[in-house]
């Protein structure tokens, strides 16, 4: 884990806060507990949540973990999880299924574009950490859409446009050398891999960025 330079074209200051993640990834589960209480606690824009795919060569139907990873493995890093955020851990089920998360991202966009994709990263989020549910299975993201509220027939309408957008934001993530998930950027600082919500909050007051007021 480590704090490298934002890549930017402009010595100019950014507007926090961007989170690179995967729906697959658990430390970017738990790392929402760290990042919503930097917008709770500091003055800055809501966070944008940008997709890295990290696994495109899985199917839809996903692949089991019991390929890639022993249930001790599956454990322990369960026990890490639950220590690093209690908040999350406590309820964390490490699942069977390592899951496509493109429909997910496809949504998200969709979510986006109606202001409630803070909602559905959340729901999403829960159903594979917590529910171990398909977030592949497109059924699984329509039933996620009604939960936060919308509508998933024009979701399903407009697939290939949602699909076509959330596949550019994970190449153009890409392509700024972002591939660690979660990569948090705060300002001028990119926070790379999980960290305790004490370092991103020095982040922020080595950018004189104020808190909000009480």
């Amino acid at each position: 884990m480590s704090q490298e330079p934002m890549p930017s074209s402009s010595d100019q200051p950014v507007s926090p806060v961007f989170v690179v993640y995967d729906f697959a990834c658990p430390y970017s589960y738990i790392a929402q507990h760290e990042v919503d209480r930097l917008h709770d606690e500091f003055e800055i824009s809501p966070p944008r949540w940008r997709p890295y795919w990290l696994h495109p060569d899985l199917p839809e139907a996903g692949r089991t973990f019991a390929d890639t990873m022993s249930a001790e493995k599956r454990a322990t890093v369960t026990g890490w999880l639950s220590e690093m955020s209690p908040e999350l851990g406590a309820d964390l089920e490490f699942p069977d299924l390592q899951m496509y998360s493109l429909h997910a991202f496809a949504a998200m966009e969709f979510a986006r574009d109606r202001g409630l994709d803070v909602e559905l990263r959340r729901a999403a989020f829960r159903a594979v950490w917590v529910e171990s549910r398909n977030i592949g299975d497109l059924a699984v993201i329509d039933d996620l859409l009604v939960e936060v509220g919308l509508d998933p027939e024009p979701f399903r309408d407009g697939y290939d446009s949602f699909r076509s957008r959330a596949l550019a934001a994970s190449k153009k993530v890409q392509q700024l050398g972002l591939t660690t998930t979660p990569t948090v950027l705060l300002g001028k600082k990119a926070i790379v891999g999980w960290h305790y919500y004490e370092v991103l909050e020095r982040v922020l007051d080595d950018q004189n960025v104020p808190a909000r007021a009480s």
